[in-house]
């Protein structure tokens, strides 16, 4: 089978979309006896694409994406691999099957910080996802919504989990003297955006509820650098020098941090899937994460889970992992156990079952 994917295009500058199509080409890449072969009319995944301004993004998203989508021809099918690119569907020649991948639908719930007009443009684009043969979801909750907010049919809609690669986990030498301060305390690490959807606000009151253990406890951060007045907030809390803030970083930083650290907070209130949460057990780091949403078909009976509306249990998952060193080496069983299900391989045989059904 040759299967062209339709990526969003690189100029939206969208990290989780550069991933999940470069992890997915590598996963074929790797597989040669599936007979399966992914190309794009956009070229290779690139490692990091960069945000372009408004007016290139919308001329690429809605004028040249649509030309070059109206040229395929030589696929067995067509995929197109974010559902906020679903209006492309109108120009990808009729004859060819098409599948379109959800991965969550937050700006419906209010949750994206978008204007009223944006969040209509933006369900007037995933409604053309009707008129895909298939549609594939990252999680049953975002199948759930898919079939709700959209009233697209369950028969059309596939749940498949994403994938995660497994990584060794050892700590550059150069991100270990950056945190030297921090290596007597309990590492806390935090990953991701700041866009409030996120429930980075409950940090302070989390770590307030910790005051009470005894040791010292820090918070790595790794993505986007936290707003001022959290920043201060949480610094009143834990004491300047056990906040770092790392920025954005490469993925063997990442890594690294993963594996150097006490335990990973997720305190989201909505993810589609979350991916921080299988790459933190891939490395064997102990998860700590919100209940909401698609957050514990992610993690299984492999992480800690709590109300994120009660930032007293987090407060008190993390103290059992500080004070319970056998807690944590079995949630680093269980997350590695959990990862091991979750790979881009078995993530891409499922895909080609969806691309047989159609075919």
């Amino acid at each position: 089978m040759n299967i062209c994917v339709l990526p969003a295009h690189p100029c939206e500058g969208w990290p989780s979309m550069d991933r999940y199509w470069r992890d997915l080409t590598t996963a074929q890449q790797r597989s040669p006896q599936l007979g399966l072969t992914l190309q794009s009319p956009l070229g290779s995944p690139p490692l990091l694409s960069s945000r372009k301004g408004k007016i290139q993004r919308t001329l690429s998203k809605y004028v040249v994406y649509p030309s070059i989508a109206r040229k395929i021809r030589c696929a067995s099918l067509t995929h197109i691999l974010d559902h906020s690119y679903s209006h492309l569907l109108g120009s990808i020649p009729r004859a060819l099957p098409k599948v379109v991948t959800f991965h969550d639908l937050a700006p419906l719930h209010g949750l994206s910080g978008l204007t009223a007009n944006q969040i209509a443009r933006f369900r007037k684009v995933c409604l053309n996802a009707r008129g895909a043969d298939q549609i594939v979801c990252d999680s049953q909750y975002t199948a759930d919504d898919v079939m709700r907010l959209l009233e697209i049919p369950a028969r059309k809609i596939q749940v498949i989990l994403l994938g995660v690669n497994s990584h060794t986990g050892h700590p550059k030498p150069h991100l270990s003297e950056r945190l030297s301060a921090t290596k007597n305390s309990f590492r806390i690490l935090s990953v991701g955006s700041v866009i409030s959807r996120k429930n980075l606000e409950s940090l302070p009151a989390i770590f307030r509820a910790m005051k009470t253990q005894q040791g010292a406890v820090s918070l790595i951060r790794v993505g986007t650098l936290l707003p001022e007045r959290l920043k201060n907030e949480i610094v009143g809390v834990i004491g300047k020098n056990s906040l770092i803030e790392l920025g954005s970083v490469d993925e063997e930083t990442l890594q690294a941090a993963y594996a150097y650290c006490s335990a990973f907070l997720m305190p989201s209130n909505f993810e589609g899937f979350g991916f921080p949460v299988i790459e933190a057990m891939a490395a064997g780091c102990p998860v700590v994460s919100s209940m909401a949403t698609s957050l514990p078909e992610v993690g299984g009976d492999a992480a800690l889970y709590f109300d994120p509306s009660k930032p007293y249990e987090a407060a008190t998952h993390l103290c059992d992992l500080m004070n319970n060193a056998q807690l944590s080496i079995d949630l680093r069983i269980r997350g590695r156990l959990r990862a091991g299900e979750l790979t881009w391989e078995n993530h891409l045989s499922k895909l080609i079952d969806v691309y047989k059904s159609v075919l």
